[in-house]
Formats: C-alpha cells, sequence, structure tokens
C-alpha cells in the first residue's frame, strides 16, 4: 500500500504549514480577484478550477481517510500553479498585503491594517490635546511646561499627518506592507521629536530677526517639524554651521590668499611662455606682482 499524506476537511487534522499557507492565501487572492471584477485569463482559470475540484474531492472523504501521496503531490502542484498565477493577476497587491487590509467580523474595513487605527486613535487625541492646551496655556505666558506640552501636540499632529497621507494610498489600494509597520512608527517619532526640537531651537535669539519665523508662532513651527523631519535636519545643520563658525573665525581671508597665490603663479607661468610677445611679458609680471602683494 502507498503511502498517504493526512489533509481532509476536518479542522483538527493539520495539514503542512506550507501546503495551508499557500491554501489560504489562494482563497483570499481570489476572493479579492472576484471582488474587484479581475479579468482572468484562460490558463489561470483552469488553474482555479483544478484546485477547487481537488479541495471538493478532498472534502467528500469519509471522516479519517487520507489523501494518497500521488494525489498530494498533484494537488500542490495544481495549487502552486494556480497561487503563482493569481499572484500575477492581483499585482501590486500581495497576499501579505491583502491579509494586511482584509476586512474583520467586527469592524469591517476599519479593522485593518491595526497600525492605522492606532494612527486614528493618536490624530483623535492629538487634536483634542492640541486645542485644549492651546486654549489654556496658548494665551498666556506663564506655564511654560504646558506650553512645551502644547507644542509636543502640534508636532503629533504633524507627525501622524504625514503617516497617514502617505499610507492612504496603499490602504486604498490594499497594497499596504505590514513589515514597514515599525518604519511609520519610528517616522512618527521622530515627527514629534523634530517637531518640538524645531520650535526650540527657532524660538532662540538667534532666529529672532527673522520675520517669517516670528510671525509663525512655536506651535505652528512645531507642526511643521512634525510633518517633515528633512526640515529639522537642514536647520540643526545650519546651527551647527554656526557654531563651528564661531569657533574657527572667518577663514575668507585664507581662502582669497590661496586664490591670489594661485593666480601669481598662473601669471609667471604664461611669461615664461617662449611664444608669448616680449612687450606682453613685462605686463604679465608686473600683474603677477600686484596680486601677489
Amino acid at each position: 500500500m502507498g503511502a498517504t499524506t493526512t489533509f481532509n476537511n476536518k479542522p483538527s487534522t493539520p495539514a503542512p504549514r506550507e501546503i495551508r499557507q499557500a491554501l489560504d492565501e489562494f482563497e483570499l487572492m481570489l476572493r479579492y480577484a472576484l471582488a474587484e471584477g479581475l479579468d482572468l485569463d484562460e490558463a489561470t482559470r483552469d488553474s482555479v478550477a483544478a484546485v477547487q475540484q481537488t479541495l471538493i474531492a478532498i472534502r467528500n472523504l469519509p471522516e479519517g481517510a487520507a489523501l494518497p501521496e500521488p494525489g498530494m503531490l498533484i494537488f500542490v502542484g495544481q495549487l502552486m500553479a494556480a497561487h503563482s498565477a493569481l499572484s500575477r493577476i492581483i499585482a501590486p497587491a500581495t497576499p501579505l498585503s491583502l491579509a494586511a487590509t482584509e476586512p474583520t467580523e467586527r469592524l469591517g474595513y476599519l479593522g485593518n491594517p491595526p497600525l492605522i487605527m492606532w494612527m486614528i486613535f493618536i490624530a483623535i487625541a492629538s487634536a483634542v490635546g492640541f486645542v485644549v492646551t492651546g486654549v489654556v496655556y496658548g494665551t498666556t505666558n506663564t506655564g511654560a511646561a504646558g506650553q512645551k506640552l502644547n507644542w509636543c501636540f502640534a508636532a503629533a499632529l504633524g507627525a501622524v499627518f504625514y503617516v497617514l497621507f502617505t499610507a492612504l494610498n496603499y490602504v486604498k489600494d490594499r497594497t499596504f506592507d505590514p513589515r514597514y509597520n515599525s518604519i511609520y512608527v519610528i517616522r512618527f517619532v521622530l515627527g514629534v521629536l523634530a517637531g518640538l526640537i524645531l520650535a526650540i531651537v527657532l524660538g532662540t535669539p538667534l532666529f529672532s530677526k527673522n520675520t517669517t519665523i516670528s510671525s509663525l508662532g512655536p506651535a505652528v513651527i512645531a507642526l511643521i517639524g512634525g510633518f517633515s523631519t528633512e526640515a529639522v535636519y537642514q536647520v540643526l545643520q545650519r546651527f551647527v554651521d554656526l557654531l563651528l563658525t564661531a569657533v574657527r573665525g572667518d577663514d575668507s581671508g585664507t581662502a582669497k590668499a590661496k586664490a591670489a597665490d594661485a593666480a601669481r603663479k598662473e601669471f609667471l607661468k604664461l611669461a615664461e611662455d617662449p611664444e608669448l610677445s616680449d612687450k606682453v611679458k613685462p605686463k604679465l609680471l608686473a600683474a603677477a606682482k600686484k596680486v601677489g602683494a
């Protein structure tokens, strides 16, 4: 009697993990393709039909019966072919992105991806916190800690706006990849830090003469910093350059001296050219002396 592999319709009977994964992804992709009305070519339809027929035969097996090993190998081949064909049709969506955006039983499409739900909650909390702290601390010069808290909420608003706006099209197209969840979280944290840093740095006397910055106010600056960490990087880099210049001093004199020396050498080199007219050589030598003086 040939070897057999247990794979039937009973939930308590486990299938090999890879086959179960491929089967779940096959059903997910097929459901998505049908819901979106995607055009299935003839080869794909044949592959899907072969898998469905085998699944029906498996479900009709008597309880405890097993699929013979040759039949199992044929089924795996059919499943891989259908899986590959459906993957090409649903692209740029993937089985992973479809699973991440699959509607839940309780909240429907609002339940997935979980990261987006958390970001929506954070956005609501940040908006409420920004308004409350703005009313309480925004109109007075007292309560420095409360004002800093207001800036934090503003930075969080800018950061969460960037994250949600970036993820918008991925969720809409069901191409959201959960492997980038940590990137979204890191970007949000960086945005909060960047917004707070930007509000503090641009509030220093160094930038007090800039009318544009002073007219925006620290809360708006924090919101902009939360949205654009690149802007914060540029400001901090400029601040570092100013500090280095203050420590090292202005080296423009050295640069001018180097340029003058290079010009003098070039004049002397031209004056030594044998093809140069005798009337021009004295002029070049005189010019070289002036440059070197």
